[in-house]
């Protein structure tokens, strides 16, 4: 097959294209045809001069030549305007047919060259034009042969009439145009059949070619994700790496490592705590094992040199027992994720303005250690800033904020890394530290916080209590927090005792508004967690739908008829998480809710009020919670 027709079949879609394309190559070849064919009137010249053609003239020659000269041109016209038209292939063929007319009236005998200009015909592969060229060629060849049966007819004496002579040699030619008629029809078939299934054949392997080059190139972008990307042949035992430069491929020899060379290369760099982990992970021995029923597995470790990075394994062929045989193994760089990642962690965890870790945080601690047994050493801390309302007050809230900051850099100072701080309200902080010398600490927070100066206020005060699980083993975490805060506020009365600052009204009025208020807490919207402050212990029983959880608490106690049936939807509404957030984020200071509450059998008239506390922020979402009984 020829080069040109390759490029053809490579280059068209379907057979109706080729045959197009097919026939502007052809019509261009034949206009060459034609150029060529206007040394037919020199050639005939020289066979004239040399004595070839005795009973023609040189008239004959100009004559030919000046045809195929025009024809050429009106050719080579057509053929610029309309390379692909069947009118430009008939104007060849024609004219090639007029030709031989014009040779055979000048008595030049061309007989074997009428069954030229179908044969070339073939050549369009188009039944319909051979079917043409074949009925003008059949017409054109018979009138040529009637122009010039009487001069042959005169000549031979086998023909003693030029009609006998017509009759004997067109029925000559009709025999063996039929002969070739049905011949060329065979050939048109077959090529016509071998092209089209060439076509397919190409338009196939040219998707094919389509299909691997996009699945290279997205190989190639995805690979571009990588810092690593190899292919592991575990039939072969191979290790084939395809990112970058050459593609270079290592044996792999189980018996001597069970580890390709890549992972032998990190090695000597990943982080020293994590290398047994990243060597039974990239342990070839077991991927097959591990891979069985995953299509995936990865690992996360460090890199000394570059940072954190995910190893992966991907399983992409199988063996018959559905073992991977073929497995990418990938390494990409993630330090910058992780460090998203421990940045998100570390906000979501500290409290906005100390940078201390927040309530949130203290509460997913004591998670951890409610599941565990606490140690001899483990001791709360906790510690109150004493005289931040008058500070705030008196000095304004920038002058409460420095207040606070100071304590905060005080504990972080004089605890280091014996545990943590955090800030779980608006002046209290708590610390979960593991030491014996817990009354040093506190003797050593408050020489920190005596020696601290601030811009707006010159000195900061703390009061502080522990609570020791070697003093009180039998004790939970929140009893130790509260043997805590019970020590710390003992302090705290004496620090305001001290300075003769009379808050001894201040314990008799609790109590009178205590026994006003059917309930008092303080609530967390932010943590969705609250504080008892006052309450009847019945309201505890799971009954009442009791829960750590305040919007949980709330909706249980509404739901299991703590609140009249008319009332409940209301209740429901106003005391949710959403409302409550949206309406005291808009800067309102107090919400009331009346409602009938259950008590004993029967319902009374109540009053829920919720007030924002002076500190109340985006990440301290603090509310004081109370209910009163309406008098009737």
């Amino acid at each position: 097959m020829g080069k040109k027709t390759k490029n053809i079949l490579s280059q068209v879609s379907n057979y109706e294209e080729f045959l197009s394309e097919n026939r502007k190559r052809v019509n261009t070849l034949l206009n060459n045809v034609l150029w060529v064919s206007v040394l037919t009137g020199p050639a005939t010249a020289l066979g004239i001069w040399l004595k070839l053609f005795e009973d023609i003239d040189y008239s004959i020659c100009h004559y030919v030549s000046l045809y195929l000269l025009a024809i050429s041109v009106l050719h080579l016209f057509v053929l610029k305007k309309w390379p692909n038209s069947l009118v430009t292939s008939l104007i060849a063929l024609l004219a090639l047919d007029f030709l031989l007319v014009i040779l055979t009236d000048a008595f030049i005998a061309i007989e074997i060259t009428w069954f030229l200009v179908p044969l070339l015909s073939l050549l369009y592969c188009d039944f319909r034009l051979y079917s043409a060229t074949i009925i003008v060629n059949y017409i054109l060849m018979g009138l040529a042969t009637w122009v010039v049966s009487p001069i042959y007819s005169g000549v031979r004496i086998d023909f003693d009439k030029p009609l006998a002579y017509f009759l004997n040699t067109f029925g000559g030619y009709t025999i063996e145009m039929f002969l070739m008629m049905m011949a060329g029809f065979a050939l048109a078939k077959l090529a016509n059949g071998y092209f089209k299934d060439l076509i397919e054949k190409y338009k196939k392997i040219k998707e094919h070619e389509d299909q691997m080059r996009e699945q290279m190139e997205l190989l190639d972008s995805m690979a571009e994700i990588y810092d690593r990307v190899d292919l592991i042949d575990l039939k072969k035992m191979t290790e084939l790496s395809l990112r970058g430069g050459e593609l270079t491929e290592n044996k792999i020899d189980i018996t001597e490592s069970d580890h390709t060379l890549v992972n032998r290369q990190l090695r000597d760099q990943i982080a020293k705590d994590q290398l047994d982990d990243f060597w039974a992970f990239t342990n070839l021995r077991t991927i097959r094992s591990r891979l069985s029923d995953k299509k995936i597995i990865y690992g996360e470790f460090v890199n000394m040199i570059t940072g954190w990075f995910r190893a992966q394994y991907i399983s992409v062929d199988f063996n018959d027992d559905n073992e991977p045989d073929k497995i990418f193994y990938t390494i990409q760089n993630i330090d910058n994720e992780k460090r998203r990642e421990e940045h998100l962690l570390r906000v979501s965890l500290t409290d906005e303005l100390t940078r201390l870790y927040n309530r949130r945080c203290y509460d997913d601690d004591m998670a951890v250690y409610n599941t565990k047994p606490l140690e001899d050493d483990f001791v709360i801390l906790s510690i109150d800033v004493n005289g931040l309302k008058m500070t705030n007050d008196t000095k304004g809230h920038a002058a409460g904020d420095e207040l606070l900051r100071g304590a905060a850099n005080c504990l972080v100072a004089t605890i280091g890394s014996m545990g943590k701080v955090y800030r779980v309200g608006g002046d209290e902080f708590l610390a979960v530290i593991k030491t014996d010398k817990y009354n040093d600490i506190c003797d050593a927070i408050h020489k920190k916080t005596a020696s601290w100066h601030g811009a707006y206020v010159d000195t900061v005060s703390v009061s502080v209590g522990y609570a020791a699980h070697k003093v009180h083993p039998e004790a939970s975490v929140e009893e130790l927090e509260k043997l805590a805060d019970a020590m710390m506020y003992t302090e705290k009365e004496k620090y305001y005792h001290d300075r003769g600052i009379d808050r001894s009204g201040q314990s008799t009025a609790y109590s009178a508004l205590c026994s006003d208020l059917l309930k008092i807490l303080v609530v967390n919207l932010t943590t969705d967690a609250y504080k008892i402050i006052s309450m009847d212990n019945s309201e505890k029983e799971d009954d009442l739908g009791y829960s750590e959880k305040f919007s949980e608490w709330i909706t249980k106690f509404a739901k299991r008829g703590g609140v009249y049936a008319d009332d409940k939807d209301a209740f429901l509404e106003k005391t949710s998480l959403e409302y409550l957030k949206e309406y005291f984020q808009s800067g309102k200071h107090s919400l009331s809710i009346f409602y009938k509450r259950k008590n004993g059998n029967e319902y009374e008239k109540v009053m829920m009020e919720l007030l924002r506390d002076e500190d109340y922020s985006d990440t301290n979402q603090s509310l004081y919670l109370s209910v009163k009984k309406i008098e009737e």
